[in-house]
């Protein structure tokens, strides 16, 4: 019985019922009348019962068990590997700092291409603090200015010219001088602050390891050539800015540095010039400026550590068909930098081609204009 029907019964029962009544007694007429009311309801309910079916869910495939298994969860299947999970394995990373670091621009100057990262901070953990020198630091110990022939400390200028000028043509461009060699016009990138100087006047000839602190770490027990020897050394002397050299003064890394930019050259400039000479350190926060300082040639691997990746590797194609390499851009180099190996090209700043070459009047192989 659907629920239309009830209804229709129910009414038809009513309808009928006045004549009943009239024939029945009073006790027995609101019985009828009851059973007129509730006949449709419980047709109704009868009706739902039986008849209406309520939509299945579906049930989660987790309840569901195929014969003979006990579990009440099937197991997933193994999941099929994606051409990327079949890869290759990745390439070992190389030990940071493997490898010669590259630095242009002055801080380059005359540094040993083969003064690596990695030899800088093994030079760094033999150093030892210091014991305090035994007499007081004079200037005049370390000769009495520069030496007038610069030659004779390994510069590679023209004779006559003193240790002052041949920094600044060393570490200048387009630098024009006089027939006694003093500097007239040119073009000087400070290290320290990455101004452009123009004026020869305006700029000092820095000891990277001030002659103070040389004193302090071992020099004062030198035999006057040696330490003369370190004052005019090409590894030693920079040109900068006259106001950054004498904000520095005879201050060591751990209370004056330049500008964050340099402070990998310099400090792999200032580790080797007290490699080179034996010097101590002066203090163990010395040491940890220098450590801080280091690890910012690996900051930037695409300008700095030519060793190190730039790009992540490639996964490799369904075919496994060898990828061509990308071609890099040759290195930003400084002219007149030693270099390594002979025949590497490289630009400057500026873009002009130079070649790692030696000459006839020079056996050093440097940065030279093609």
């Amino acid at each position: 019985m659907d629920i239309a029907g009830a209804i229709t019964g129910g009414m038809a029962t009513l309808t009928s019922a006045p004549t009943r009544m009239s024939q029945l007694p009073k006790r027995a007429t609101r019985r009828w009348l009851v059973l007129g009311l509730i006949a449709p309801v419980l047709a109704i309910a009868l009706s739902g019962c039986t008849s209406y079916q309520a939509t299945p869910s579906r049930a989660p495939q987790s309840s569901v068990s195929s014969p003979g298994q006990t579990s009440s969860q099937a197991p997933s299947p193994p999941a099929t590997p994606s051409p990327s999970d079949s890869a290759l394995p990745s390439p070992p990373v190389e030990e940071p700092g493997v490898g010669t670091v590259v630095i242009s621009g002055i801080l380059a100057n005359d540094l040993d291409p083969a003064f690596t990262l990695v030899e800088a901070r093994a030079a760094l953990v033999t150093m030892t603090v210091a014991d305090p020198p035994g007499q007081t630091y004079s200037r005049d110990a370390f000769g009495s200015g520069w030496a007038s022939n610069a030659r004779t400390h390994g510069w590679d200028s023209q004779s006559g010219c003193n240790t002052r000028q041949a920094a600044l043509m060393r570490d200048g461009q387009e630098v024009a001088v006089t027939a006694n060699c003093k500097p007239e016009t040119g073009t000087w990138l400070d290290p320290y602050s990455g101004i452009t100087l123009t004026n020869p006047s305006s700029l000092d000839i820095d000891h990277v390891v001030p002659l103070a602190e040389a004193w302090r770490t071992g020099a004062w027990q030198w035999e006057k050539d040696r330490r003369v020897g370190l004052a005019n050394d090409p590894l030693e002397v920079i040109a900068v800015d006259a106001s950054q050299n004498r904000s520095k003064g005879d201050k060591g890394p751990d209370a004056w540095r330049p500008q964050q930019s340099a402070w990998c050259g310099y400090s792999l400039r200032w580790v080797a010039v007290k490699d080179k000479y034996a010097l101590g350190l002066s203090s163990e926060a010395e040491r940890s400026a220098l450590e801080e300082m280091l690890d910012t040639c690996l900051v930037s691997s695409a300008k700095i550590d030519e060793t190190m990746p730039t790009e992540a590797p490639s996964s490799p194609t369904a075919t496994n068909s060898p990828v061509p390499p990308t071609p890099t851009a040759p290195p930003v180099v400084h002219p007149g930098a030693l270099c390594t190996p002979e025949g590497a090209v490289g630009v400057t700043s500026k873009g002009t081609a130079m070649q790692c070459i030696t000459t006839t009047q020079d056996p050093k192989a440097r940065w030279r204009a093609q």
